[in-house]
């Protein structure tokens, strides 16, 4: 218990900041919520977030990127904001252990996600 003892106006301001403005980031049919369960070894089920790349490797179309210590040892669904519900579970595809980052996938998913058009290209 604070006694006395008021939250710096910074920290408040920050927080409220965060807690409002995260959420409305997140929407995008780009960003997806996955739910990993049957998680072996740690805590039985994990809520994290990824996002949709496209192209990631020359074998793999489209996949989602996440991190890796989240999915590890799980079995993996996702949503997303841009009605893509997806059925199957996703499989790691790649991982980078150094950025912790894994790369899921399924094709399912590379059915239903959205493909670019001409005017997305990056030059």
């Amino acid at each position: 218990m604070l006694k006395g003892k008021l939250i710096d106006p910074r920290w408040a301001l920050a927080l409220l900041f965060a807690f409002s403005v995260t959420p409305l980031l997140a929407q995008s049919e780009n960003t997806f919520l996955m739910s990993a369960d049957k998680c072996q070894p740690g805590p039985p089920t994990r809520t994290l977030t990824g996002f949709l790349v496209i192209d990631p490797t020359p074998k793999i179309s489209v996949g989602i990127v996440t991190a890796l210590h989240g999915v590890a040892g799980c079995k993996i669904k996702a949503t997303s904001d841009g009605n893509i519900l997806l059925r199957e579970y996703l499989t790691v595809a790649a991982v980078d252990v150094v950025s912790d980052s894994a790369l899921l996938s399924s094709d399912e998913l590379t059915k239903m996600a959205p493909k670019p058009t001409e005017g997305d290209a990056i030059e």
